[in-house]
């Protein structure tokens, strides 16, 4: 595992699995890692031929991020589980978990449950063209000692094919909670995901919006296994 994610840095490990445990295809995995997302953990990832959901995945794992934001350590352990329904470019996820989390004075357990629906179209992700992405996500958290709360996620990118190989890519996302959040779960602005130019962590509150377009320039062949380009 080698990943880099602005204002986190750098996350190196590995991930050792064991295939067949849970059935055909089936996979028993423990990922860890260190650097950027300090992680162990255990993950059972089970797909399925035939029935309601073509994928279920149960895991645990104990982690640490850095937050930019507020400079603080975020201290984790969770366990969850994941039911997954794909069909074509259709996805749907139903998830249920729970956290213990410390961060800085901040000593919470919380449970969360939720689902998420994705449309997407696009045949190479790591270069889109003539395609569209939109997601839409809700989620309710009930943190010990404070009221529940539910947020919502609301994504949407489209690619549009231009002269030769030029993509002008648009994305807009709006982030919501009904109330306040603890700190450790605010949505933060700024870095390359969300607002280029600032720094990762600039700021961060209950709701995030943002909106951006770019003209993409892949200056080799979508064929070559490393690709070269540069974005305005």
């Amino acid at each position: 595992i080698v990943d880099a994610e602005d204002g986190y840095g750098v996350t190196y490990g590995a991930r050792l699995a064991v295939l067949g445990t849970a059935g055909p295809q089936s996979r028993l995995s423990f990922p860890l890692t260190w650097g950027g997302t300090k992680q162990a953990g255990v993950e059972v990832d089970r797909p399925f031929a035939r029935g309601p959901f073509t994928r279920v995945l149960i895991g645990g794992a104990v982690q640490r991020q850095h937050n930019p934001a507020f400079d603080e350590d975020d201290d984790r352990q969770r366990v969850w589980v994941s039911l997954e329904r794909a069909t074509g470019p259709w996805r749907a996820h139903g998830t249920a978990g729970w956290q213990r989390v410390s961060f800085a004075q901040d000593h919470d357990r919380f449970r969360t449950i939720g689902g998420d629906l994705t449309f997407d179209t696009r045949v190479d992700p790591v270069l889109p063209r003539n395609a569209v992405l939109a997601t839409a996500s809700i989620e309710r958290l009930d943190v010990n000692a404070r009221p529940a709360v539910t947020r919502t996620r609301l994504e949407g990118r489209a690619y549009v094919g231009l002269v030769g190989q030029l993509v002008l890519a648009v994305r807009a996302v709006r982030e919501d909670a009904s109330g306040p959040l603890p700190r450790y779960l605010k949505p933060m602005l700024g870095g390359w995901s969300s607002l280029r130019g600032v720094e990762a962590g600039t700021y961060a509150g209950d709701i995030l919006d943002a909106e951006s377009a770019e003209l993409r320039v892949p200056l080799t062949s979508p064929l070559h296994l490393a690709r070269l380009g540069v974005s305005v």
